[in-house]
């Protein structure tokens, strides 16, 4: 847990968003503590990508405002680059007034990331044992 939050920030799992140094979630690291050598400021604001992931995953019941009022469901979709049916699902349950569908439609698209994600680790690591594995010509091993 630790070397995968503290001594390895920028390889630890994430909401499959671009990693954002400055959001609110990072912990405050100087550049000497992990291996990336990137320094991590303290912060105590939300960034510019914190703001649409809150807006999406803590709807408020009573109100569909936000206290910054350049967030809303499409500038948050297009924030996080949510498109396609996605996009399309999540502003029709913002639509209907649907807070708890609109969460799912989020949480469908957040699962669907990291499925694309897994998957494109997996063609890799194939990719690279390809690259890797000896080839054998005439009973031989050759290297690559």
């Amino acid at each position: 847990m630790v070397q995968g939050n503290l001594a390895n920030p920028m390889v630890r799992k994430t909401n499959f968003s671009a990693i954002d140094t400055t959001s609110i979630m990072m912990y405050f690291m100087p550049a000497e503590m992990n291996i990336e050598r990137i320094e991590i400021k303290p912060n105590s604001k939300l960034s510019p990508l914190d703001k649409p992931f809150a807006f999406l995953n803590y709807p408020f019941l009573e109100s569909t405002a936000s206290i910054d009022p350049t967030v809303n469901v499409p500038s948050s979709n297009a924030t996080i680059g949510i498109e396609g049916e996605f996009k399309d699902a999540i502003l029709s349950e913002f639509n209907e007034g649907d807070w708890d569908g609109l969460t799912d439609e989020f949480t469908r698209w957040s699962l669907n990331e990291k499925a694309k994600a897994v998957a494109a680790k997996i063609h890799a690591e194939r990719e690279n044992a390809k690259v890797e594995a000896p080839s054998v010509e005439g009973g031989q091993a050759v290297l690559a």
